[in-house]
């Protein structure tokens, strides 16, 4: 229970669960979602990861398992975001 790291994409949110925590990301505030190697502490259990900027200032730091297909669907969930997915990261 206390080392679990999931995802969860549904119709309108992201739902990002890690340990005791779940954060919720309405899927309209999501604004870029590109590959990073940054190091700053997140919900992510691998260094290559997803950062995902949603709402006025806010970001998060996601890793999973397959970063392209992630993107891939939450593309088709999130027309309005910039999506990058050929940057080297």
């Amino acid at each position: 229970m206390w080392l679990t790291t999931y995802y969860l994409l549904g119709e309108n949110k992201l739902i990002i669960k890690y340990g005791p925590f779940k954060k919720v990301i309405p899927l309209n505030l999501i604004k870029s979602v590109k590959k990073t190697t940054n190091t700053l502490s997140g919900p992510a259990l691998s260094l290559k990861r997803i950062e995902i900027v949603y709402g006025q200032y806010d970001f998060v730091l996601i890793s999973p398992k397959d970063r392209d297909e992630f993107m891939r669907v939450l593309s088709k969930y999130c027309p309005q975001a910039e999506i990058i997915f050929n940057n080297k990261q």
